[in-house]
Parts: C-alpha cells; sequence; structure tokens
C-alpha cells in the first residue's frame, strides 16, 4: 500500500513476547494480553488487533504506572487508561487520566 513511509509497504500482524528483569515493564505496539514472571525474569506478551506498517517500537525501563478505567456516558464500553512514567516525574500524570 501506499503511506508516508514508502510507496512499498507491507502491513503485518504485530505480536511481541519480551522479557526484561523483575523491576522492569515492557511497552510494546498492542493491548497486554499477559504478563507473567518465572524465575527473576518478568514476561509481556502484547498483541495488535489489526493490521500495522512494519514500523514500531518497544520500550522498556522501570517504570511507575498508572492505571484507570474510562466510560463514556452514552456508551457500555469501557477502556483501560494507563500512563507509564519515571518516578520523579509524575507532576501530570493525573493530569493526563483525568482528561479520559
Amino acid at each position: 500500500m501506499d503511506n508516508y513511509l514508502s510507496n512499498n509497504c507491507d502491513w503485518v500482524n504485530v505480536e511481541t513476547v519480551m522479557s526484561t528483569s523483575n523491576d522492569q515493564v515492557v511497552v510494546a505496539p498492542g493491548s497486554l494480553i499477559k504478563d507473567w514472571t518465572e524465575g527473576n525474569r518478568h514476561y509481556f506478551h502484547y498483541k495488535l488487533d489489526h493490521y500495522s506498517m512494519n514500523f514500531y517500537s518497544s520500550y522498556l525501563h522501570s517504570y511507575e504506572v498508572k492505571r484507570d478505567m474510562w466510560k463514556a456516558n452514552d456508551s457500555t464500553n469501557v477502556v483501560k487508561v494507563e500512563v507509564y512514567y519515571i518516578k520523579g516525574h509524575e507532576y501530570n500524570v493525573d493530569k493526563m487520566v483525568a482528561l479520559y
């Protein structure tokens, strides 16, 4: 398909399983399907529910995570909201969650 990256770009299914030390969090494209610990390793399994350009990033760090739920007034759908941040840099986290 033609797009802003290339006139010959493949669209792919993205599924990622990564491990890191127990004190770190992995952020990857898609929804977190499962996370678990084996020994001293923390594993994360992410999967996109749609095709993506083969151009994406994954991150890992000792992140803090603020979790909340959002529901539109006229909807029964509930959306999980997560903000990943580095401890000491949480000054806008509550504002970001409140936007939803």
